[in-house]
């Protein structure tokens, strides 16, 4: 199975993590965002809204809008 793997940081409402600190995995079944101390977020392609570019003082990266009731709408994943 194809798998891609990132590491970077992450803004996970009012909290982020810089990094090395947080790991992005994609595959055809889930994309996980390991954002250690801020916890792990998985997300099923059902879950996904769009993803969309972000820019923040910190860096570039992807935003995922998503429909998981239990998550913080904003999650930014930072290369």
């Amino acid at each position: 199975m194809l798998e891609i793997k990132q590491t970077g940081g992450a803004k996970i409402g009012r909290s982020s993590a810089t990094w090395p600190f947080v790991t992005l995995t994609v595959n055809k079944n889930v994309l996980i965002i390991n954002a250690s101390i801020l916890g792990v977020l998985y997300f099923r392609p059902t879950d996904i809204i769009s993803i969309e570019p972000s820019s923040l003082f910190s860096g570039f990266g992807v935003q995922i809008i998503h429909r998981v009731e239990n998550y913080n709408q904003e999650v930014i994943f930072l290369t």
